[in-house]
């Protein structure tokens, strides 16, 4: 991988579709039983994204071009927690947003198991959340050193909006501009009308239809506490990761 830092506007641009397949291939490949024993998919997964970090550090800095000075190294240790935080604390405001039933011991697992990833990772151990409350503390901390959105915002946020009309499934025309305005409407739903407006979001009618898997989610999570309905829910959410991530791979 080599990294034109001056070809940055045309990359912000283009490319979303493979920026999401690599990070949705990762994710599933990280989150599967046992996927973090040795020699399994997701250690392979965790250090195969390490020497794609440090290439491109080495690329970034032998270009030339990177401001060291004034912004850190390339790739650098705060920007890695933000992206892990991304995994576990976003994830989960937005899995209660969405209307699921988070159980504590859920939540206390899932920041375990990205601590975990995170030090494998290479992000120091103490910087590391144990619980929310800690996590929402280093993502507030990270927001204050973040300037505000500039045109590169604009220019990815736009590339990301239009992926599903550049991806190949669905099949048809019509699908995929369907799912540009399902996208759309979880993006004003997750992110609010401000954000969105700041990043150029357009709002839509169409994708409104995608509330009815909130109604959904929120009807069928009342059985949350049931033992046997939640082994079968885990069960069927890990064969729609998967079936997801096959086709991502297929057709993109």
């Amino acid at each position: 991988m080599c990294i034109d830092i001056s070809g940055r506007d045309s990359a912000l641009k283009k490319g979303a579709v493979k920026r999401l397949t690599e990070t949705v291939t990762f994710w599933v490949d990280i989150t599967g039983d046992d996927a973090l024993k040795k020699g399994n998919i997701g250690i392979e997964a965790i250090l195969l994204t390490r020497c794609i970090h440090s290439y491109a550090r080495l690329n970034i800095l032998k270009h030339g071009q990177w401001q060291t000075e004034k912004w850190g190294i390339p790739l650098n240790t705060w920007d890695m927690l933000a992206t892990n935080l991304g995994f576990s604390l976003v994830y989960l405001t937005g899995l209660k947003r969405m209307k699921f039933n988070v159980l504590e011991n859920e939540v206390e697992g899932l920041f375990h198991v990205w601590k975990f990833i995170g030090t494998l990772l290479g992000i120091p151990l103490q910087l590391l959340p144990d619980t929310e409350e800690q996590a929402i503390e280093a993502l507030y901390h990270w927001t204050m050193t973040q300037q505000s959105g500039d045109q590169d915002s604009l220019a990815l946020a736009k590339s990301l909006m239009e992926e599903p009309i550049k991806a190949a499934y669905p099949t048809n025309k019509w699908g995929r501009k369907l799912m540009r305005e399902i996208h759309l409407y979880y993006n004003h739903y997750l992110l609010g009308d401000y954000s969105c407006s700041l990043l150029g979001l357009k709002k839509t009618v169409l994708g409104k239809i995608a509330y009815v898997n909130i109604l959904k989610n929120k009807k069928a999570n009342r059985m949350v506490t049931d033992s046997l309905w939640r082994q079968q829910q885990i069960e069927k959410g890990r064969k729609v990761h998967e079936g997801v991530k096959q086709i991502y791979l297929k057709y993109n």
